[in-house]
């Protein structure tokens, strides 16, 4: 049986050089000393620790000589970890920092499309963190492997179970300035580190250690690098420990395939103070405990206070403990297999080997989906444009619905010709009572013809009985809940409505999104193949998701009001 795994995790030291022999430095580090003695004492030795980034301020790497050395040393001695069993990865201030044509190259590096296959880019963004890795080399005196600003640190316990800790450089492209959605994990790394594993070794729990959340890369890394993360052929990872925003959240992912726990943390100081004094408030660290026969681990959050010493930190989560302490499970046991599940659906639908197999993939291909969106949503928020091209709410609005309606067709419907899908999104106008359409997109408007009205009085359609029942509606299932007629002779079609906080009014829903096929130039096979995508997708709550979008859309572009003060229709014909 395996004893549990602690860990200290510490993260943004931001330890710049001025504030080396400040007063309120030193309490600070000295009150965490004897925070970490506390919780040493709560739980027993640590056995690890993992330091996620960002160990110096503003490129000053002078501090990793003598003074880092010493203050993690002293970190290690207070909590019983041994110098082989740390963790290091670096952050985007343990770069060099360097001026004129050296950053002009870098952004030349990031700007070049082939720069996660191409090795010499690679290696010159590596050598800005030559500091950090001598640093490394020289702490561990060599015991662990660290030559690099990546790769792979196995540790094993006295009871011979081995947790292996996979450290990305997250910073490899990191320019000082508009990094968010723009870094590099590059595949030259993830492809050397997975030549770094060792498969004899089946470690209980794999760890992804790194300084920069998921986000911060550009779509396509992120993509490439959940792909490495998830697959049990690569890395296989349950636990990403992160810093870099200077908080302590604690995330689950979780689905059918893959149960993935993120945890971050950061002892940094505020940005908001960070010229004048340190900000007590924001120094954070955490002691997590992994038990896997247990499957559980238990997480204890620490904060500093006013006068500079440390407790439990309630401030970021409503359900957490007065303590500090959440539990959460390692892996989340679904109870049922997808062929025990019992649907709902209608005794047309024929619950085949195929539609179970469908059923799994739609699961994680609808996190995808929701989690794709919000991004796009934070992306178009942010858009401010150019004083004589000002994005206006408007653009914003329009953006974010042809993103809706392009990323449902790409993600569940890849493979379908545009000619034969539209995808639609109306919005309820009151001067008419009426959802009219405000974003649709088709590939043949010949043969479509335009987007019926739907009058909400006339409660004659699948809008007014998808709101009435809370669930999504597929036509040829609910053939007593489809009345309306148009000429433009679709085949299928799917309709949910949702609605939105600010538009809680007269029981009538905000905006309705729907799908619909013509099946006249496809295949007998590639028809069943789209109605279990259908099926599925009116079982699974894609209406709940949707909802989260719109309300996630709602806040960030202000929704509220806009819809109200238009009445014409905006298509756009792809």
């Amino acid at each position: 049986m395996s004893r549990a795994l602690k860990i200290l995790h510490l993260s943004d030291l931001h330890i710049p050089k001025e504030f080396i022999n400040d007063r309120d430095f030193k309490t600070v580090k000295v009150n965490l000393l004897k925070d970490i003695e506390q919780q040493k004492k709560k739980y027993g030795k640590m056995d690890v620790a993992v330091f996620t980034g960002d160990f110096v301020d503003k490129g000053n790497v002078e501090l990793f000589k003598e003074d880092m050395y010493t203050f993690i040393s002293e970190v290690l001695d207070t909590a019983g970890i041994p110098k082989e069993n740390v963790v290091f990865v670096p952050g985007n201030h343990d770069a060099k920092r360097p001026e004129g044509m050296v950053y002009e190259e870098i952004q030349k590096v990031r700007e070049n499309c082939e720069v996660t296959n191409n090795k010499d880019d690679v290696g010159y963004m590596c050598k800005r963190f030559q500091p950090f890795v001598d640093f490394c080399m020289q702490f561990s005196e060599s015991t662990i492997e660290c030559d690099k600003s990546y790769g792979i640190t196995d540790i094993s316990l006295d009871d011979n179970e081995v947790y292996r800790f996979i450290r990305i450089n997250s910073a490899l492209a990191t320019y000082d300035k508009n990094d968010y959605n723009n870094l590099f994990v590059t595949k030259v790394q993830l492809d050397d580190i997975l030549r770094q594993m060792d498969d004899r070794i089946k470690p209980r729990i794999t760890f992804l250690v790194m300084h920069h959340p998921m986000d911060w890369f550009t779509y396509e890394e992120r993509v490439l690098l959940e792909e490495y993360i998830a697959d049990e052929t690569k890395f296989n990872v349950d636990i990403i420990l992160n810093g870099h925003i200077h908080n302590g959240q604690v995330s689950l992912k979780s689905d059918l395939d893959t149960n993935i726990i993120t945890l971050v943390s950061g002892v940094g100081y505020s940005r908001i103070k960070r010229k004048t004094s340190i900000y007590p408030d924001s120094y954070r660290y955490a002691v997590y405990c992994v038990e896997p026969d247990e499957n559980k681990l238990i997480g204890a959050l620490r904060i500093s206070n006013q006068k500079k010493g440390f407790g439990p930190d309630t401030t970021l989560y409503k359900k957490i403990n007065n303590d500090g302490v959440l539990t959460i499970p390692l892996k989340v046991d679904y109870g049922l297999s997808t062929r025990q599940l019992s649907i709902p659906m209608s005794t047309k639908v024929i619950v085949s080997d195929e539609l179970l197999k469908t059923l799994d993939s739609v699961i994680v291909q609808l996190w995808k989906f929701e989690q794709q969106i919000k991004k796009d949503i934070d992306n178009i928020a942010r858009k401010k444009g150019k004083k004589e091209q000002k994005v206006t709410q408007e653009d914003k609005i329009n953006v974010f619905l042809f993103n809706l309606c392009c990323a449902f067709r790409t993600v569940f419907f890849p493979d379908v010709s545009s000619r034969d899908v539209r995808v639609h999104v109306r919005h309820y106008i009151p001067s008419i009572d009426t959802h009219r359409v405000v974003m649709s997109l088709y590939g043949d408007k010949t043969k479509s013809g335009p987007v019926t009205d739907m009058k909400w009085g006339d409660k004659n359609n699948l809008i007014y009985y998808s709101y009435i029942e809370k669930r999504t509606l597929l036509a040829s299932i609910n053939p007593d809940k489809t009345f309306h007629t148009t000429d433009s002779r679709w085949d299928e079609f799917l309709s949910l409505a949702v609605t939105y906080d600010g538009y809680k009014k007269n029981e009538i829903p905000a905006m309705s999104f729907g799908i619909s096929f013509d099946w006249d130039n496809m295949e007998a096979d590639e028809i069943l193949q789209i109605m279990n995508i259908l099926y599925c997708l009116s079982y699974v709550g894609l209406e709940h998701v949707m909802e989260n979008v719109i309300e996630y859309a709602s806040n960030k572009l202000k929704f509220k009001d806009y819809f109200n003060k238009i009445g014409a229709s905006c298509i756009i014909q792809i």
